[in-house]
């Protein structure tokens, strides 16, 4: 096996903010808006006082299923996945409730949001492990977050050609794989003036084998958080699956078979609905509530035989984990692989344009469909109006944390 060089004392963020880790779901970012990208990826501003909790919620039920998986691999020994799940999110839940607490008054305001989000992040989990009991029977982890397995053969190539030894991927000891970005005709790696290489980097969250016939192949898989039901509509379009397998190919050589987004929802299913005064079980197919609590209700208020009843359990067993876990799978090829690294090197030229000349390449792309929730739509109106823009910054906005070090 090539053994991948580890970037020991260069953190991410010294990276992104020189151009030179250009992470597969900033490349959107970028093209959303520049100057959202600007401000939140180079100048990596933050609002002060607000806490984004769909970030740091998703940030906690990540580190549940890291350490799901890690124990599923062994890499985690001798430990049940629901266990270390469960210990995976509590560290999450532990470092965040010291951060609050160093906040003193203002952090007061967060921590009973805080102790809702735990609650329901530890009830999320749990039925997690009851569905991937059945989802994963036929997956077999080889890396959970560029680490490997134990117990799995070594599937890294010496070198992938036609790339020579430079352009081989790297890894930083959080586990994000970087992978040179090279001319698409020369297979040349790209570096600025400094010499430096610029990378495309990507954290994958888990690599998998699966030995289902028809699906057989490597597989990576993408953790999500989502508040409602996703629809897979459009998804086939999706750039960051295609960035997903450009790293994987070019890191192994191999071609996976395709991506799949592993989806949470926000919500927990609920008893089956009581009516009339608690003493009808309901036969609205609407409730969120799951086939084997339903059929045990059944049985509790003597309605096996009713039809109403029997066509309600069937309607429920329909949707199955839908409404709680949903996965989407989208397959890449070659060509789409290729396609993908022309369009990269583009792109990396215009954001080099844009970090070298942010007040004329860094503008906006100002909408009523993402400028309300923008993060830092109060700097870019303040520059568009010509307010004083710096100090919106000084006293609304400070440095966030380096992310990808972790």
């Amino acid at each position: 096996m090539k053994e991948l060089t580890l970037l020991d004392g260069v953190t991410p963020l010294d990276l992104t903010t020189t151009v030179r880790d250009i992470s597969v779901t900033e490349r959107g970012s970028f093209r959303s808006c520049r100057r959202a990208w600007y401000l939140e990826t180079i100048e990596n501003l933050e609002r002060k006082g607000i806490k984004n909790w769909n970030l740091d919620f998703g940030t906690g039920v990540h580190a549940g299923l890291e350490s799901f998986y890690k124990a599923f691999a062994d890499i985690i020994p001798d430990t049940e996945p629901l266990v270390a799940c469960q210990v995976g999110f509590e560290e999450w839940y532990q470092e965040t409730d010291a951060e609050l607490k160093k906040l003193g008054a203002l952090g007061d305001v967060f921590r009973d949001e805080l102790i809702e989000y735990r609650d329901l992040g530890v009830s999320m989990l749990d039925l997690y492990n009851a569905f991937a009991i059945e989802e994963d029977k036929y997956f077999q982890p080889l890396w959970i977050e560029g680490i490997p397995s134990p117990h799995v053969p070594d599937f890294v190539d010496e070198l992938n050609p036609p790339y020579d030894e430079i352009a081989h991927p790297s890894r930083h000891e959080s586990g994000r794989i970087l992978v040179p970005i090279v001319d698409p005709d020369t297979k040349e790696v790209m570096v600025n003036e400094k010499g430096e290489i610029a990378y495309l980097t990507a954290r994958l969250d888990v690599i998998l084998f699966r030995k289902e016939m028809g699906l057989r192949g490597f597989w990576i898989m993408d953790h999500k958080t989502t508040a409602s039901a996703p629809s897979d509509r459009g998804i086939d379009f999706e750039d960051q699956i295609t960035g997903y397998c450009y790293v994987f190919w070019r890191l192994t050589g191999i071609i996976p078979r395709g991506v799949i987004f592993n989806y949470l929802v926000k919500q927990l299913p609920k008893a089956p609905r009581i009516v009339n005064e608690g003493r009808k079980l309901s036969t609205a197919k609407d409730q969120l509530t799951l086939p084997e609590w339903y059929k045990e209700a059944m049985e509790e208020y003597n309605v096996t035989d009713s039809p109403a009843h029997q066509e309600c359990l069937r309607a429920i067993t329909a949707h199955g984990w839908d409404r709680f876990f949903v996965r989407f799978e989208v397959q890449r090829n070659e060509h789409e692989l290729i396609r993908f690294e022309e369009r990269l090197i583009e792109e990396y030229s215009d954001m080099l344009d844009a970090y070298e000349d942010p007040a004329r390449r860094a503008y906006p792309n100002q909408s009523t469909r993402h400028c309300p929730n923008c993060q830092v739509n109060r700097i870019c109106q303040a520059i568009e109006d010509g307010s004083d823009y710096q100090y919106v910054i000084a006293t609304g906005y400070q440095q966030a944390k380096d992310r990808k070090a972790k």
